[in-house]
């Protein structure tokens, strides 16, 4: 497009065409610089629940310091003995189907859908929702600390006689997971999260086989899931490819969808922390990393494989040791 000035001299101006392409420029950068924020508050609130969660680990770890010392005088001391079998499952002390013990140590029994944690039996050490919440005493807490025990063999002493026998006081490995509090909780009038917590309002909340996010429902227990089949990457020749189904006792079919989450995490019976790289619609498999050792294969194969894991993604899981 060509203009004249008083001159006659003429000067070149911008074409409609010309504008619009530069419009149609800026408002790409403009775009790819919004997609920006996102990435960097992800990555804030990362960073942020990591330091949390290590936060929560360590209360969590002192408290199972307190839970020990005498073998006669602490809750997990009871609970061990109160245990018949000695397969390495999750089962064996979360499941709240079997009557033979009265409560559990991380499932939760039926009367008690608020959350309520009891190790050691009907007269052992009980921690409610807001015990475990983080930070400990705030107005606002941000995350809750779970925790789900597995027993370990255990051990073989022996006598004096030549003989060797059972420890009645058995380890467990301890899987803690430190989950966010569910953000769309809406407390009434001027009462505080920790106050709503404390008058019934669930810190992770479940209904009908999905997360409320809102504090209401049942609170959302870790499940357990039973590993059917290990299978070798065809690519990497790992081994990272699982099948798994909701264990008996656990808390539903259903509840295995949970799973499929990408960034999922997994514990087995040995302790190992999985993390779910994708779930594989056509094959219906799980690939984790790290792959499964020999030993994770091996209890595999005798049916005595499973991993726990909690609906929500977790921030942050650590395995500790218990011995009582």
């Amino acid at each position: 497009m060509m203009q004249w000035n008083r001159r006659g001299v003429n000067r070149r101006a911008f074409s409609l065409i010309e504008v619009l392409i530069g419009v149609l420029v800026l408002a790409l950068a403009l775009l790819g610089l919004g997609a920006l924020f996102p990435v960097i508050v992800r990555e804030q609130r990362l960073a942020r629940e990591a330091i949390m969660g290590v936060s929560a680990q360590r209360s969590a770890e002192a408290v199972l310091a307190g839970l020990t010392g005498s073998p006669s005088a602490n809750a997990w001391n009871n609970f061990s003995r109160s245990l018949s079998s000695e397969d390495p499952k999750w089962d064996e002390t979360m499941n709240p189907g079997d009557t033979a013990r009265a409560l559990y140590p991380m499932q939760l029994p039926a009367n008690y859908p608020e959350g309520t944690i009891t190790i050691g039996g009907t007269g052992g050490q009980k921690f409610r929702p807001i015990d475990r919440c983080v930070p400990a005493g705030a107005e606002t807490p941000q995350f809750i600390r779970d925790m789900a025990a597995c027993m370990i063999d255990p051990p073989v002493v022996p006598l004096a006689d030549g003989t060797f026998v059972r420890d009645p006081y058995r380890a467990f490995r301890v899987a803690i997971f430190v989950r966010r509090i569910d953000p769309n909780i809406k407390t009434p009038g001027n009462i505080s999260i920790r106050r709503a917590i404390i008058g019934g309002y669930r810190p992770v909340g479940i209904l009908n086989g999905e997360s409320t996010l809102n504090g209401t429902g049942v609170f959302s227990p870790p499940l357990y899931a039973d590993v059917l089949n290990v299978a070798q990457n065809a690519s990497t020749g790992a081994y990272d490819l699982i099948r798994l189904s909701a264990a008996q006792g656990s808390a539903g079919a259903g509840f295995i969808e949970f799973t499929k989450q990408i960034g999922q995490k997994f514990v087995d019976s040995l302790g190992t922390v999985y993390t779910l790289e994708q779930f594989k619609t056509d094959t219906q498999q799980w690939q984790v990393t790290p792959a499964l050792d020999a030993p994770a294969r091996a209890l595999q194969r005798q049916n005595d494989l499973q991993v726990v894991f909690t609906p929500q993604i977790p921030a942050s899981v650590t395995v500790r040791v218990v011995r009582p």
